[in-house]
């Protein structure tokens, strides 16, 4: 997948979920990130580091909430072994992405992930 697919797939996230927000409803395949958290980790962190550098970076933003609770939230469940090194080295270069991984829950994150992934993050929110 090259660049472009990257942020072909970024914006079409971003207006499946503004979709959503202005009709309530979801299009059918309009989510296309959620498949690539489970086929290739890698790649669905590297769209949802694309993602946030198109959206507001605030936690009262519905789109910055839904991907903290969305597709971030599902790599660190799903993928979290996989990702966890490249989740840190963001972190440490970039305060949005630390406040974004203030808005993910543990959920069923392993324990030995979710320390690492505080010690990354900034507040809770």
């Amino acid at each position: 997948m090259d660049r472009a697919e990257t942020i072909r797939i970024a914006e079409n996230w971003i207006s499946y979920y503004r979709e959503y927000e202005l009709t309530g409803k979801l299009l059918a395949d309009g989510d296309e990130l959620n498949d690539l958290v489970y086929s290739a980790p890698k790649k669905a962190l590297e769209i949802v580091f694309e993602i946030l550098s198109k959206i507001n970076q605030h936690p009262e933003d519905s789109l910055f909430q839904q991907l903290a609770a969305g597709p971030m939230e599902m790599l660190l469940v799903y993928q979290g072994e996989a990702i966890i090194e490249l989740v840190e080295h963001e972190a440490a270069r970039n305060a949005a992405f630390r406040l974004l991984l203030g808005g993910v829950w543990q959920s069923t994150t392993r324990e030995n992930i979710w320390q690492r992934v505080q010690q990354s993050r900034s507040q809770a929110w």
